[in-house]
């Protein structure tokens, strides 16, 4: 065999990088520039070594792509450094009594359904927003009201996810509403209902996740 052949494949050994689910993605030895999640309330980093994948490192990779900001979570890389668990996140305890446990109150009758996203949004938002309907059309319908809308995050503000935007419905036809409770640069911290890697239908939790586009605010 010729050397220059054996050269052309190695080449093509080592740029190979086509994946298909996280459980059969390891990281990647190429340098490629890698997005470090915020220290702000991180208290488990975990290194990524060469082998990894990211199913591997924790069970809850849908959490940690999202807070670390991995918009492909097929795609880690050896030294990157991820933030396995923060302040809020799925390793804290989550409390099924969504009033007196976080300390909120309601403005007033919330006509949606308990449980739901929809009816934590309500319950936390800062105007009326009953009648918006499902979540993925909550931008839409407050805009179509006279709701001021937008894409830049403010504590506040409710974030309206569509479908795939968010980890509590990744892979699912579903979108999903939440709180604003404070922002830091690329990440912001929200308070939720009903998300399903984070104590599911009828339970709150809190979380930092990363800023991305495509996300609306209702202000």
């Amino acid at each position: 065999m010729s050397r220059r052949l054996l050269f052309a494949m190695l080449f093509i050994v080592a740029s190979m990088a086509f994946v298909f689910k996280p459980s059969s993605v390891s990281a990647h030895t190429v340098a490629q520039p890698r997005i470090v999640a915020s220290s702000v309330g991180c208290t488990s980093w975990y290194t990524v070594r060469s082998g990894d994948y990211l199913s591997r490192i924790t069970s809850n990779w849908r959490a940690v792509a999202s807070y670390n900001g991995i918009a492909n979570p097929n795609l880690i890389y050896v030294g990157q450094r991820l933030c396995l668990v923060w302040s809020g996140s799925f390793s804290s305890p989550v409390t099924s009594n969504p009033v007196v446990s976080v300390g909120y109150t309601s403005k007033g009758p919330n006509r949606y359904t308990f449980g739901y996203c929809t009816w934590g949004a309500e319950e936390l938002a800062t105007r009326d927003l009953n009648g918006l309907g499902n979540a993925p059309y909550w931008a839409a319908n407050a805009r179509a009201r006279g709701i001021p809308t937008g894409y830049k995050a403010v504590p506040g503000a409710t974030a309206v996810f569509q479908p795939g935007y968010h980890v509590s419905n990744w892979g699912t036809s579903s979108g999903h509403v939440a709180h604003v409770n404070a922002v830091s640069g690329a990440m912001m911290q929200i308070t939720e209902m009903n998300n399903a890697y984070y104590g599911g239908f009828g339970r709150w939790d809190t979380v930092w996740i990363a800023i991305v586009s495509g996300v609306e605010f209702i202000y």
